[in-house]
């Protein structure tokens, strides 16, 4: 017997509401002394929740010391010339995280947001995915066995693409300037992404 089309839609649809609203989109950027996700070193992370509505969170940051001396050359000499940053002055900071501190508390910030919004599944974020998620990856496995995002997340740019034919339209929702400290540069990410929620994004 052939049921009604009405009798099986709604169940479809819940399903994919209950799906959708199970997961948690952490914005993340990273601030780091190079290229290499195994051999140099992500000095700031930061991450801000969005919420699968577009509600935006409080976010979490923190600044790492060093865990190698290794540091690629072209980076310092952008890093100095732009921001004044050197080796010698970051690691004389006194707010400085052990890269295994500083990624305990991002598992434990992630891990809280997700019970506290009724949600299960974490999805990486980021304006350059390919680098951002490599170095929380690494520093991940390295220091505390296991990635919670998994081995996958998604670009900014790209859904920019796919929403507005464009992968720059979404910079113009920015809601702070670019200015490479992890934390400002995260909440302008995480802004701009909520606004592509509010725009009609869907991410699978």
């Amino acid at each position: 017997m052939n049921l009604p089309t009405s009798a099986t839609k709604p169940a479809i649809v819940t399903k994919r509401k209950e799906n959708e609203m199970s997961k948690v989109y952490f914005v993340t950027d990273t601030e780091t002394t190079g290229p290499a996700f195994a051999i140099h070193n992500m000095y700031q992370m930061a991450t801000v929740p969005v919420l699968a509505d577009g509600t935006v969170l409080q976010g979490m940051s923190c600044n790492l010391a060093f865990s190698t001396d290794q540091h690629d050359p072209d980076t310092l000499d952008f890093l100095q010339r732009d921001l004044g940053f050197t080796p010698e002055l970051w690691m004389q900071r006194d707010d400085l995280l052990k890269p295994v501190i500083a990624m305990q508390k991002l598992q434990h910030f992630i891990r809280i947001t997700l019970d506290d919004n009724g949600a299960s599944k974490p999805i990486f974020v980021a304006d350059n995915l390919a680098f951002d998620w490599g170095f929380v990856h690494t520093y991940f496995h390295r220091y505390r066995s296991k990635n919670p995002f998994g081995y996958a997340g998604r670009n900014i740019p790209c859904l920019s693409l796919g929403l507005y034919g464009s992968r720059d339209a979404w910079e113009e929702f920015r809601t702070e300037a670019h200015t490479h400290d992890a934390l400002e540069d995260t909440r302008g990410n995480a802004g701009a992404f909520a606004k592509m929620i509010q725009d009609g994004l869907k991410i699978s």
